[in-house]
């Protein structure tokens, strides 16, 4: 958008090996086309945690000067009617089909409003792709995940990039595991060498989900806030001892083990109740 005209939401066409439906994912971007979708659960309640990877690549397709008709807004509803069930959010309670094609229906009507209100139209297609990995993730939702560039986790992936996920709810529980996919590593007929668990040495978050993790440069660390162990259902705000943060060093060539440190944190601890814990926040 440009000047005071506003954002507006779109849904775009959908084509690739969709995920399944699901909800608790999490989305990492792994380049400037393309993100990286981990995890999830599949039922209500919290049941059904997978570890499946995929990525989803959003490409810029041709610029339209004029209106989709009728029958292209229906065709973007068609192409997407499965993904929009994957990516409903932290809704434990699943919707229906009817409910899925309603939405999307509404969804496609105000996309072909906003763009017949412009002059010229950027469209934008979006494809799955399921990754392809010697080993799986272990199974999680509502864990963290993050694509850093590291100076090399082992000498031989030296400047490479890697994904990162922590914690989440994994078989109804909250969990603490901790694990690394390199994404630059040689990979034999497009196969990814698979998740690894690395090790590591001081005190860690524990079990946690609902958290929020970021890469800070700068440090060369990955900081990690906030969440729940699963000890506070109702949220009202007694689980205190997830209110820390935590600093997660990589391992190097020369240092190749992992080490996570606390963060001292000044001022009245009693205000993390209203802005920490199971917050799911972005920074």
């Amino acid at each position: 958008a440009s000047g005071d005209e506003p954002l507006r939401w779109q849904r775009l066409p959908l084509g690739g090996s969709k995920p399944r439906s699901k909800y608790g994912h999490t989305l990492a971007a792994v380049s400037e086309e393309t993100l990286a979708c981990l995890g999830g659960v599949r039922f209500g309640g919290y049941r059904g945690d997978v570890g499946d990877l995929h990525w989803l690549h959003v490409r810029a397709g041709e610029v339209c000067t004029d209106a989709p008709s009728k029958t292209d807004a229906t065709a973007d509803v068609s192409v997407g009617e499965d993904a929009a069930a994957s990516v409903e959010g932290d809704n434990p309670d699943a919707s229906t089909p009817a409910d899925a094609d309603a939405a999307a229906a509404d969804a496609a009507k105000a996309a072909a409003s906003a763009a017949g209100s412009a002059s010229d139209v950027q469209s934008l297609r979006a494809e799955w792709e399921s990754a392809r990995l010697a080993s799986e993730c272990d199974s999680r939702a509502y864990a963290s995940l993050n694509c850093v560039r590291v100076g090399g986790v082992a000498e031989k992936h030296a400047g490479g990039r890697c994904l990162i996920t922590y914690g989440g709810i994994s078989h109804g529980a909250a969990s603490d595991s901790l694990q690394y996919l390199m994404l630059d590593a040689d990979a034999e007929d497009g196969v990814l060498s698979g998740w690894t668990t690395p090790a590591t040495v001081g005190e860690g978050p524990g079990i946690r989900f609902g958290h929020s993790a970021h890469w800070h440069e700068g440090s060369n660390r990955l900081v990690l806030v906030g969440g729940s162990d699963g000890s506070d259902l109702l949220r009202d705000g007694d689980d205190y001892h997830c209110r820390s943060v935590y600093l997660l060093r990589l391992g190097t060539a020369d240092e190749p083990m992992w080490s996570w440190e606390t963060v001292a944190v000044s001022g009245d601890v009693s205000v993390a109740k209203d802005i920490g814990g199971r917050c799911h926040l972005s920074f």
